[in-house]
C-alpha cells in the first residue's frame, strides 16, 4: 500500500478478545479505555504502555498522511 495507512493500522488489541478502533478511542483511564461516546472496555494492565504507544503512533502517522494532500 506503500506509504497510506491500511484500515487494520487502526485496530489496536487492548485486551484478550477487544479490539477497538483507534479513530474511537478518546481516552485511557486507569485501566479502561474510553471511546467517543463514553463506552469503557478494559485493558491489560501490563500492556498499558504499549498501547498507548500504539495509539499515539496511529494518531500521528494519520496527521502526516493528512498533512501530505
Amino acid at each position: 500500500v506503500g506509504s497510506e495507512m491500511c484500515i487494520r493500522d487502526s485496530f489496536i488489541p487492548v485486551n484478550r478478545g477487544i479490539v477497538l478502533n483507534a479513530d474511537y478511542i478518546k481516552d485511557i483511564e486507569d485501566s479502561v479505555c474510553v471511546t467517543g461516546n463514553g463506552e469503557r472496555f478494559p485493558i491489560k494492565i501490563r500492556e498499558k504502555t504499549r498501547i498507548e504507544q500504539s495509539i499515539r503512533e496511529y494518531m500521528f502517522k494519520k496527521i502526516r498522511e493528512n498533512q501530505r494532500r
